[in-house]
């Protein structure tokens, strides 16, 4: 079960250049730059689930077609919500943005577009690379 607060987060490596990997911009929040994913629809929604959907609803996306897998589970600063962290790789033409995104661009650690939640990006990418030093 998990709490409200809760979150999925998902690290899209380019898979011809694992170095750079997805960032995006919700149109309702367009200079707020993070990576895909988002809150649970419920509480008995595992992190699995909430990840395979929140990849098809922001960037038309298939978990297998991906190779979506969880990495680890990363504590917010209020010591009391989670991220759970997922890796996949996918083709920089891959990515089929909904309305609901402003904008996607790839990246690597060194030009990660300032932002609120530029520090959670950095956690989250480090520790995707950590599970998985292939990428």
């Amino acid at each position: 079960m998990n709490k409200p607060t809760d979150s999925v987060r998902i690290v899209i490596f380019d898979v011809s250049d694992p170095a750079q990997f997805l960032v995006l911009a919700e149109a309702d929040d367009p200079t707020n730059w993070k990576l895909p994913g988002g809150k649970f629809d419920s509480v008995d929604e595992t992190p699995v689930a909430a990840a395979t959907r929140e990849l098809r609803e922001e960037l038309g996306l298939e978990a297998t077609a991906v190779q979506l897998r969880q990495v680890g589970e990363l504590k917010n600063d209020d010591g009391v919500s989670a991220r759970y962290i997922f890796a996949a790789t996918a083709d920089k033409a891959a990515p089929n943005p909904s309305a609901e995104i402003e904008a996607v661009q790839w990246v690597t650690p060194e030009t990660i577009p300032d932002s609120p939640n530029k520090a959670h990006i950095e956690s989250a990418v480090s520790h995707a690379r950590n599970a998985n030093p292939a990428v």
